[in-house]
């Protein structure tokens, strides 16, 4: 796990309008410790999430699809399985408060479909507790 990547992305995704305002993800494709693409959940489509297992009517690009379809774009597809891919989720811990906290963003059914299809290395995401990263 890369700390200095992990933090940020907290700032990307929170830096983000998010979905319905309130989910503000971010995903980083690393490999050998450098980030090569970020991607954050928007109200977009994309073929990558053709057939993957999205839910029907599916109307937003996941964070993770997001970021995987960029790496793809600037000729990185052959490098995914030596990747890891990181997925952050942002949050206020209340409607009172300003400052963010880790949410859980443990990658949907689909997302799993394009993760596995690229056979990442390692996957981390982020969960309720701050300061913990599960591994998929």
């Amino acid at each position: 796990m890369q700390p200095k990547i992990l933090k940020y992305l907290e700032k990307h995704a929170a830096s983000t309008a998010g979905t319905a305002g309130r989910f503000k993800l971010a995903a980083g494709v690393v490999r050998r410790g450098k980030l090569l693409a970020v991607g954050v959940n928007s109200y977009k489509t994309h073929p990558i999430m053709m057939n993957s297992g999205y839910r029907e009517g599916q109307d937003c690009l996941h964070a993770e699809a997001d970021a995987i379809k960029k790496c793809i774009k600037m000729g990185y597809a052959d490098l995914l399985a030596s990747c890891e891919l990181y997925v952050v989720r942002v949050k206020h811990p209340s409607k009172f408060s300003d400052e963010y906290v880790h949410g859980l963003a443990k990658p949907c059914a689909g997302c799993n479909n394009i993760i596995d299809e690229y056979n990442f290395k390692a996957v981390y995401y982020t969960t309720d507790e701050h300061d913990r990263l599960e591994v998929l």
